[in-house]
């Protein structure tokens, strides 16, 4: 099995995002848009990195401190605070980190400092304080002599004098190279006499947590974390496209090869093959998120499963389509049957296209109007 990566652990199929395939009428200031608001949760203001902290600390009964000491309004009818992340449920998270609320510094913690650095303190139900810091890059000098930047002992030294923080974690996301990790790692245990620079994986450890532990509050950060991105495709259904990026560039060459070969009249039954995988492909897209076993599903079960968003989203004149388009690749699948004519193969193609241009403009139209100008 292969082991699960830092950033994988904490952001999951947003690390999926990459150039994104969009219909032709996006314009330049939407692409921005959508860009902006997906780097929100992946460095910016709503960082799942800080999510992640913050869950991991909540199981252990620490409370973010803007949560403990500054939000006296919020006492409920005992005396208590009422928004106290350590007693947060499941569906509490996903719902504050889906609102874009950070439970992890309210706005007034931000990356500062040549090494880019997030801090934020945290206090336990018994009154303990703990200091976190992100740091999303590790501080280096120029080495004059050979015209580049390394890690010293001097440019750690300089970031953590006045008031060195409890645990440093690198931002999974940090475009570091291990050796320069374990440098910095080395610098920062011989200054303060204690190993605190950690990766995502290891402030599990860090804090405490034993091995079955670790086991389950990854389990029960994974759940929060992919139900996230089903809300944040449903909330900016754009999404749903940029998770898939791969899918979605392997749906378009399916398309252009099967209208290629229907214009020379060749390989008709692999024309209806491809336009079926694509059309699967689409209905994968956007159950993507929601089963870890999507990818077991046939054609027919992500049909079925999705009927009705389907003819909610795209239409039932499209949902007819697919289902079509469906029929028609499992005949010439079947080995005993006659190879398709070319208006069978017209039919299947054309339909193919149009829902692969709803498809991708009925994903891309509410971002546009929803972001405003």
């Amino acid at each position: 099995m292969v082991e699960e990566s830092n950033d994988w652990l904490v952001y999951g199929n947003l690390l999926k995002v990459g150039d994104l395939c969009l219909p032709v009428s996006c314009r330049i200031s939407d692409i921005v848009k959508v860009e902006n608001m997906i780097s929100e949760y992946l460095d910016g203001e709503n960082d799942l990195i800080l999510a992640y902290i913050a869950f991991t600390l909540g199981t252990l009964g620490y409370n973010e401190e803007a949560l403990s000491e500054n939000f006296g309004e919020s006492l409920d009818e005992e005396g208590d605070y009422s928004a106290r992340t350590s007693k947060y449920t499941k569906e509490e998270w996903i719902h504050e980190i889906i609102r874009g609320i950070p439970l992890y510094g309210y706005g007034g913690a931000e990356y500062t400092g040549c090494c880019l650095k997030r801090r934020v303190a945290y206090i336990h139900e018994n009154g303990k304080k703990l200091v976190i810091e992100v740091w999303k890059a590790l501080p280096k000098k120029r080495d004059v002599s050979q015209s580049k930047f390394i890690i010293t002992e001097t440019s750690i030294k300089d970031e953590i004098r006045d008031a060195p923080p409890d645990i440093i974690i690198i931002h999974p996301r940090a475009q570091s190279k291990r050796d320069e990790f374990l440098e910095a790692k080395r610098h920062v245990e011989k200054l303060l006499g204690k190993d605190i620079l950690v990766t995502a994986k290891e402030f599990l450890h860090q804090v405490g947590l034993d091995k079955d532990s670790i086991s389950i509050v990854k389990d029960d950060w994974k759940n929060i974390r992919d139900e996230v991105i089903i809300g944040l495709e449903e909330k900016n259904p754009i999404l749903i496209l940029a998770v898939n990026n791969r899918r979605i560039r392997q749906i378009d060459e399916w398309l252009r090869n099967a209208r290629v070969s229907l214009d020379q009249k060749m390989n008709l039954d692999h024309v209806i093959t491809d336009c079926g995988n694509a059309v699967e492909a689409m209905l994968q897209a956007l159950y993507s998120t929601r089963k870890a076993t999507q990818d077991k599903l046939t054609f027919n079960d992500l049909l079925g499963l999705q009927k009705d968003k389907i003819a909610d989203m795209f239409g039932e004149d499209i949902l007819i389509d697919m289902s079509f388009i469906k029929d028609q690749r499992n005949s010439v699948n079947h080995p005993y049957v006659q190879p398709p004519d070319f208006v069978a193969a017209l039919k299947v193609v054309t339909k193919a296209e149009l829902c692969y241009q709803i498809f991708l403009e009925r994903l891309w139209k509410p971002q546009i109007d929803n972001t405003g100008d």
